[in-house]
């Protein structure tokens, strides 16, 4: 009988923690869209991920942290550009706009 109370209560403190561990995993994604629906393409972590022809992106499967995302575009048109984002316990949208002689800019589609 005492025995099998502790095989219980072992069993509910591991569940416990396992479900604190996934809640702390939680993915999210970052969603990026280019001003005037041209194609681009992102390199993360040496992984080259290309936008559909509309200009639109998502990365997913992403954890809670700081990505540093190198944005270029087909030919050569512009120079890469590098941005980072925090995926810090939500998702990110994002507006990729051109700003002319200053570069590349992200506009956070929530704030």
């Amino acid at each position: 009988m005492f025995l099998r109370s502790i095989k219980r209560f072992v069993a509910v403190v591991f569940i416990s923690v396992c479900a604190l561990f996934v809640k702390a995993q939680q993915v999210h994604f970052i969603y990026l869209q280019k001003e005037g629906g041209q194609p681009f393409y992102v390199k993360l972590n040496n992984k080259v991920m290309s936008s559909s022809q509309m200009g639109y992106l998502i990365l997913p499967k992403l954890t809670d942290g700081d990505y540093n995302l190198k944005i270029g575009f087909p030919k050569n048109e512009f120079p890469e550009e590098n941005f980072q984002i925090s995926t810090d316990k939500k998702n990110q949208g994002f507006l990729l706009k051109n700003f002319g002689g200053k570069g590349w800019g992200l506009f956070n589609m929530e704030s």
